[in-house]
């Protein structure tokens, strides 16, 4: 049987893994926080994040699937708290373009306002 496994997540996975031997014996999870080192614990909590983040887009990739680049990137707009006029700002949009793309984002997720969304995203992996 063959697997296919996404190279991002193979490399987080070592980058997790070499941490965690190089500071520990492998077994024994709490010694690799060292609360000394307030660098080595934000390079973890960094590297925990982006393979949680990759792990989750990659069981719900079939709903990212369903959105476009443009989409996904007024998604995570949205989730950043932005309103439809500074969306429109940042991405050179007219106002009535980014609700069109909202509304069209609802429809494909099945959401009904910005807290669904939110929730959503965050259960895709978009937001750690």
């Amino acid at each position: 049987m063959k697997h296919n496994f996404n190279p991002e997540i193979i490399k987080a996975m070592y980058e997790l893994e070499s941490m965690v031997l190089n500071n520990g014996d492998g077994r024994d999870i709490p010694n690799i926080i060292q609360p000394q080192n307030r660098v080595h614990n934000d390079v973890l909590l960094v590297r925990l994040q982006n393979f949680q983040k990759l792990i989750l887009r990659e069981i719900n990739k079939h709903i990212y699937q369903k959105l476009s680049t443009r989409e996904i990137e007024i998604i995570t707009l949205i989730v950043e708290g932005k309103k439809t006029a500074e969306i429109a700002q940042t991405l050179y949009l007219s106002k009535h373009t980014v609700e069109s793309h909202r509304t069209n984002i609802y429809c494909k997720l099945d959401v009904r306002n910005v807290a669904e969304l939110v929730a959503l995203a965050f259960r895709m992996g978009m937001v750690v």
